[in-house]
């Protein structure tokens, strides 16, 4: 449960990040063990091939999501560094779906949830850059750090090559511009209310969308 209440008054914006941190780490913690993982056996034919079209689609849509964002921000330096994410989340769709062909799939019949196109919905109609900042980068992508990892153990070993050296390194800058997003962007009680709403809702749609997805695999019987 969060002990972080609504903001009415500005607190320094390092208490504030500190705190949405930490709030964040606690809901983490409290997470069912079998949320806090996409995959959790190691992958083979078709339960590797779907798993890396989700992975896929995930990629390519943040791709989108991101580039609009890049238009409203107004901060130079934060503009830049969000500018620079969108090549990666770019990158990182190619080589999936290089990968995907390789091992004799293809992309363009994968066929997203509907918990998985919410959580990019919510992060497109932001108004307020700091919202999309705590949302994906402070909260969803500080938990996908740990999740990649796993990445490692549980498909083959030219997969989890393709992890370690095009993708994984990657996102601990990601995380690191939420942090300077918030850093930026959050003085005011009314920015820092924001970041905490965005922030609560995103990790709650992401376990929502975790717990489909391995659903889906389930009835598969992909896991």
């Amino acid at each position: 449960m969060s002990t972080m209440g609504p903001i009415t008054e500005a607190m320094d914006v390092e208490e504030f990040v500190q705190r949405l941190a930490a709030d964040n780490e606690a809901f983490y913690a409290q997470t069912p063990p079998e949320l806090k993982t996409y995959w959790p056996y190691r992958l083979a034919g078709s339960a590797q091939t779907e798993a890396l079209k989700t992975r896929w689609f995930n990629e390519y849509i943040g791709t989108i999501v991101l580039a609009r964002l890049v238009e409203k921000v107004t901060n130079p330096k934060l503009k830049m560094m969000i500018a620079r994410q969108v090549g990666d989340e770019a990158k990182h769709a190619m080589v999936c779906e290089r990968r995907i062909r390789e091992l004799g799939d293809k992309v363009e019949d994968y066929d997203p949830l509907p918990e998985q196109i919410k959580m990019y919905e919510i992060l497109d109609q932001y108004d307020h850059p700091e919202e999309f900042l705590a949302a994906m980068q402070f909260t969803t992508e500080h938990e996908g750090v740990r999740r990649n990892e796993q990445a490692l153990e549980r498909f083959d070993a030219d997969t989890a090559k393709l992890f370690a050296d095009a993708i994984n390194p990657d996102e601990h800058f990601h995380v690191q511009i939420g942090w300077a997003g918030l850093r930026m962007l959050c003085t005011t009680a009314e920015a820092q209310e924001r970041s905490r709403r965005a922030c609560f809702r995103q990790r709650e749609v992401h376990r929502e969308w975790t717990a489909a997805y391995r659903e889906r695999m389930l009835q598969r019987g992909l896991l």
